[in-house]
């Protein structure tokens, strides 16, 4: 999959995962995937997301700010999530950063 020139790979300050398995429907298959991921830059106007690469792997991307920016320490945050349930959620899901690939256990979603 082909990124714009000016993303790539995250390398914000304190990266932090979760995924989950949702049950949106009590009577429904065991969940949809969701991912969570946050960091900081010393800037503003920057933007992180995930992008799939693959069965259970993933990539978080950044997108560098344009123009003017404030000299703040802020905190940034990026949500995906599969869009149906699967029938056999994963155990764990790779994410890759600009600092590697990280095995994230996929918790039951908090009631």
């Amino acid at each position: 999959m082909t990124t714009p020139a000016k993303d790539s790979l995250c390398s914000g300050a304190h990266l932090g995962y979760k995924a989950f398995k949702r049950r949106v429907d009590p009577t429904s298959t065991p969940g949809a995937i969701i991912l969570l991921a946050s960091c900081q830059f010393g800037t503003s106007g920057w933007s992180i997301y995930f992008q799939p690469d693959g069965s259970n792997k993933f990539e978080l991307f950044q997108k560098e700010p344009q123009g003017i920016v404030s000299q703040l320490v802020t905190l940034y945050s990026a949500l995906w999530s599969e869009g149906y349930e699967l029938a056999a959620p994963p155990a764990t899901v790779s994410i890759t950063d600009a600092f590697g690939t990280h095995s994230v256990p996929v918790e039951d979603w908090p009631a």
